[in-house]
């Protein structure tokens, strides 16, 4: 019968650690997908959200930055100041 040798016992715990190791990291990096996948996701369909909520906050500062002539040239805005008209939109509680 021949004489086991540390390498033996080394090439024994690769044999059985190798699967192991596979199985851990495969796990861990479906979990860091999944979480990266989530918040894709999330961010997604936040975005829509954001958009507008962007553009209730900018509007009162583009209109005050519009010109007079492209104001007046709607007709919802006839006989309307364009200053009043932003800076009572500022000053609401909504706002």
């Amino acid at each position: 019968m021949e004489e086991k040798t540390w390498v033996d016992y080394i090439t024994a715990l690769g044999s059985v650690a190798t699967p192991l190791l596979v199985i851990a990291l495969s796990a861990v990096g479906w979990k860091v997908k999944s979480s990266i996948d989530r918040k894709t996701d999330l961010e997604n369909k936040l975005r829509d959200d954001r958009v507008e909520i962007y553009n209730q906050i900018l509007e009162p500062f583009i209109i005050l930055l519009m010109s007079d002539a492209a104001w007046d040239s709607d007709k919802k805005n006839k006989n309307k100041n364009k200053n009043d008209f932003a800076t009572n939109k500022m000053l609401t509680l909504e706002y």
